[in-house]
């Protein structure tokens, strides 16, 4: 079922906005990344797949592309914009380090 079908106080966008971003999980936060889920799938269960697969962000920005083609529910498009948030945090974090 699409999150656009959950009710209005489960989906993770409107989560954030009224309880503030501490308050997901990381499936949660990853799945308003993804935007949108593909056929039979969610952006949330998408975001399931990818944390499971990783096990965990940590992990994520250091595997190379050929482990993230691996998940053959995520597109070259949506691989993007997981690695881009990904080195937005780690621009950050190196920027307080200095």
């Amino acid at each position: 079922m699409s999150i656009n079908n959950w009710p209005k106080e489960d989906r993770p966008r409107e989560k954030l906005l009224k309880n503030g971003e501490h308050t997901l999980s990381d499936s949660e936060l990853l799945a308003i990344i993804l935007r949108t889920g593909i056929k039979g799938a969610s952006a949330l269960d998408l975001a399931r797949r990818v944390l499971q697969k990783f096990k965990g962000f940590r992990n994520m920005g250091q595997q190379d592309l050929a482990h993230w083609k691996e998940l053959k529910d995520l597109g070259d498009a949506k691989i993007t914009q997981i690695k881009a948030a990904i080195e937005i945090v780690g621009s950050l974090c190196r920027a307080c380090r200095t």
